[in-house]
């Protein structure tokens, strides 16, 4: 298939996203599950994968529509191929839509910062403790590299798979999200489970070699309420796409080289343990790990 016709098929947005990610151009349709942010995005995703995607428009084409017209868009090929599609909720019971890239508003900055603060990533108060005993506001962010005092974080990019752990792409690899068993209107209770949620998917997206196409913390967190509103298992959501990417990694080469953003500061980066800094920008993600 040549690049022309693939981009007709799956949408020069999707294959640009995955381009950013270190994805080959030709592994664009592939890879969809690194470009969905939303429940229905990965079950497109999750259908074209299935061979039911022919009579759906491109990636690009599809976002551009609301959360129903997408619902009744996906809704006779999934069933089809046994997948279960929640509808969307009611207007009346539909909640504020979120912004994916803004932070929850329980760690939001004041009004006068929130803008500035929009891009970072933000992290729950009971995790603070955690950034401070990494230093991170005595670090230096230099490209490539976060310095804080003798350790060093170096920018991940993804990695060839002879370079994985032995059964990193196996069957038995699970990403095993905890199960948030909290009140979704106690937003403390909630930023806690995403922040030790979203440290288990980077960690997880390291493992296979996908630590330079990681979802941001604010895309993480609002699939977390877009999955929620819906009724549908959040870590259970994630198992699925994590499956398709062993499946996808296994087989397919990815670039290894990540170039962080010029503009990219330590105000965008937070930390997630001893081990990991992770850095948002214009809706890029960059993963540091301590060596």
């Amino acid at each position: 298939m040549s690049a022309t016709q693939l981009q007709s098929h799956s949408g020069k947005a999707l294959v640009l996203i995955l381009a950013a990610l270190g994805i080959p151009t030709a592994q664009a349709t592939t890879f969809c599950m690194l470009a969905a942010e939303t429940y229905y995005q990965q079950l497109y995703c999750e259908v074209t994968a299935g061979g039911g995607g022919g009579a759906l428009p491109s990636f690009a084409d599809f976002k551009r529509n609301n959360p129903t017209v997408q619902a009744l868009l996906l809704k006779r090929p999934a069933k089809r191929l046994g997948i279960e599609v929640a509808l969307p909720q009611s207007e009346k019971r539909k909640q504020i839509a979120v912004d994916p890239d803004a932070p929850l508003p329980s760690q939001a900055a004041a009004p006068e910062r929130r803008a500035e603060s929009s891009a970072r990533t933000p992290v729950p108060d009971a995790a603070r403790a955690a950034l401070l005993s990494a230093g991170l506001a005595a670090c230096r962010l230099q490209g490539a590299e976060i310095a804080c005092g003798e350790r060093r974080y170096e920018l991940t990019d993804n990695r060839a798979n002879r370079h994985l752990r032995a059964g990193a792409l196996g069957e038995e690899n699970r990403m095993n999200l905890p199960v948030f068993a909290g009140n979704l209107a106690d937003a403390p209770s909630v930023g806690n489970y995403l922040y030790r949620a979203y440290q288990r998917y980077v960690e997880k997206m390291l493992d296979i070699g996908l630590g330079g196409a990681t979802m941001n913390y604010g895309k993480f967190a609002f699939l977390f309420k877009d999955l929620s509103e819906k009724g549908v298992d959040f870590a259970g959501r994630f198992e699925t796409m994590y499956r398709y990417l062993r499946k996808d990694k296994a087989s397919i080469g990815v670039s290894g080289q990540v170039q962080p953003d010029q503009r990219l500061r330590l105000v965008d980066c937070g930390g997630l343990g001893e081990r990991i800094i992770v850095c948002a920008r214009s809706g890029r993600n960059y993963v540091y790990l301590h060596r």
